[in-house]
């Protein structure tokens, strides 16, 4: 009997070995995808600008005066026109060698982030787009060719921790239920399906706020390492969504990581809301960005 029991235990433990390795490679690998992304050329490092744009004619071009600033090219490219009716148009000046989606124009209209198909205006490495937050337009430009330039600091992590990994269940808000959620650049967003994650640490009850987008739930939330080794503003966390039937899911803060604006003053984060600052350090996931532009 004894013998058995032995071999029980001794293959019990096996098990959870086995499982405990599977668990550290898979976060590993996590980790590694978020430090190829850093380096993406066309990833958040390579923003070169933030243009809040006017009613009326915005000119672009490298020379300082214009309104949207490229970091190479023609001196004065062309202009974008916002109208009173909400229609953008991209005016390209001959000769500037300028493509909007890959076409060379004269005139064209344009497509911001919140529509299908965002237009693109290129020339060489340098691209730039229109992005809205609310009722602001700015536009944001990028050179393809800035990463290559920059001695990147690799990222850092908390160890890993299995035990960060929570059950946790989620809870959908009634439809039509309002969270206002602040941004970096003083405008709210209020996401149309959102729901609460509750879950334990310690014995003791938390919840999150949670934006459902179909297949995650994404989660914006802050702890106490935020004064001390992680990013000061707080981190983004995606889980996956669980089924109507079972509510249950694991909350995996060793996934936890930092939002763009950890890497570049031109992005225009969403910030926890108060319900999402909680009152815990939570020793896992990303780390604070040593490097920053």
């Amino acid at each position: 009997m004894r013998c058995i029991l032995l071999a029980f235990l001794c293959l019990f433990s096996g098990v959870v070995l086995a499982s405990q390795q599977s668990y550290q490679q898979e976060i590993i690998d996590w980790q590694s995808k978020r430090q190829k992304s850093i380096k993406n050329p066309k990833g958040w490092l390579s923003l070169t600008g933030l243009f809040w744009l006017h009613e009326g004619v915005n000119s672009f071009g490298s020379a300082g005066d214009n309104e949207i600033q490229l970091p190479k090219g023609r001196d004065y490219a062309g202009n974008i026109i916002l109208k009173k009716n909400g229609i953008i148009e991209a005016h390209i000046l001959p000769g500037s060698e300028i493509t909007v989606d890959g076409k060379v124009v004269s005139k064209v209209a344009l497509l911001t982030d919140q529509e299908q198909n965002t237009s693109h205006i290129q020339s060489g490495s340098v691209d730039f787009y229109l992005i809205q937050r609310g009722e602001k337009i700015a536009a944001r430009v990028k050179d393809f060719n800035r990463v290559a330039t920059l001695d990147l600091e690799p990222l850092s992590f908390y160890p890993i921790n299995i035990n960060w990994k929570i059950k946790a269940t989620y809870h959908p808000y009634p439809k039509g239920t309002q969270v206002h959620i602040p941004t970096v650049i003083d405008t709210t967003f209020t996401p149309e399906h959102v729901g609460k994650i509750t879950f334990q640490v310690h014995g003791k009850q938390y919840s999150l706020d949670a934006i459902d987008d179909g297949k995650y739930l994404f989660v914006i939330f802050k702890d106490k390492t935020s004064q001390t080794k992680s990013y000061g503003a707080g981190r983004f966390l995606y889980a996956p969504k669980p089924s109507a039937k079972d509510t249950t899911f694991w909350l995996d803060f060793n996934k936890a990581y930092n939002p763009p604006c950890a890497f570049s003053s031109y992005a225009t984060c969403p910030l926890p809301p108060p319900q999402n600052q909680l009152e815990l350090a939570i020793h896992a996931g990303e780390q604070r960005y040593q490097h920053y532009d």
